[in-house]
C-alpha cells in the first residue's frame, strides 16, 4: 500500500470521490503537519485515508489541550504576583485617566509600589485579627521583623505591655517621605 518508489496511478486518473479524498486527506495532513503524503494511505483505501484524518485531528486536539494546559500552570505559578501586576496596571490606569502631570503620576506609582514591598497583598489586620493574640503577636513580629528591627522602641513596647505590639503594628501603614517634605 505504501510503496513510493513503485509504479503508482495519477491522482488525475482516479475516480471524483477519490480525487476529494486525496485532496482532503493532502490539506489535514498539511494542517497537522504529519507529512505531505511521502507515505500514506493508498489511494484505493478510502478507509483509510479517513482514519488518518481523524486521527489527524484528534492528535491535533490532544496536543493543541496540552498545550493549554501548560501555558495555563505557568500563568498562575505566581497568583500573588498576578494580583500585585493587576494592582500596578489599575494606579497606571488612573494615573492616566486623570491625566496627572508626570512627577505627581511617577511618585503615586513609586509609593503605590512601596506599599506593594512593605505590605504586600493580604489583608493582614483581616487575616491576623481572627488568630488568638499570642498567636497574632508573634506573626507580627515575625512578618515585620526588619521594620522592628530599625524601631528598638516597638521592642521597648511590647517588652512592657505585653500584647501592644499587635495593637501598634496592626494600625501601621506603609508610607514614603522624600527629603524636606512636609509630614501631616
Amino acid at each position: 500500500a505504501c510503496n513510493p518508489c513503485g509504479r503508482q496511478k495519477s491522482v488525475k486518473d482516479a475516480n471524483l470521490f477519490t480525487q476529494y479524498n486525496m485532496a482532503l486527506y493532502w490539506a489535514f495532513a498539511t494542517m497537522t503537519t504529519v507529512g505531505y503524503g511521502d507515505v500514506g494511505p493508498s489511494k484505493e483505501h478510502r478507509a483509510g485515508m479517513v482514519y488518518c484524518i481523524f486521527a489527524q485531528v484528534i492528535g491535533t486536539m490532544i496536543f493543541a489541550y496540552v498545550i493549554g494546559v501548560v501555558v495555563d500552570i505557568i500563568t498562575n505559578l505566581d497568583p500573588v504576583g498576578q494580583q500585585q501586576q493587576q494592582e500596578r496596571d489599575i494606579v497606571k490606569a488612573f494615573v492616566k485617566e486623570k491625566k496627572l502631570p508626570k512627577p505627581l503620576a511617577d511618585s503615586i506609582i513609586h509609593n503605590h509600589h512601596w506599599n506593594q514591598l512593605f505590605g504586600g497583598v493580604f489583608d493582614e489586620p483581616m487575616l491576623l485579627g481572627c488568630l488568638p493574640p499570642h498567636l497574632r503577636n508573634l506573626c507580627y513580629c515575625f512578618a515585620h521583623r526588619e521594620t522592628l528591627a530599625s524601631a528598638p522602641l516597638l521592642i521597648y513596647l511590647e517588652r512592657a505591655y505585653h500584647g501592644a505590639l499587635g495593637v501598634v503594628v496592626s494600625k501601621l501603614r506603609a508610607a514614603a517621605f522624600v527629603t524636606d517634605q512636609e509630614v501631616n
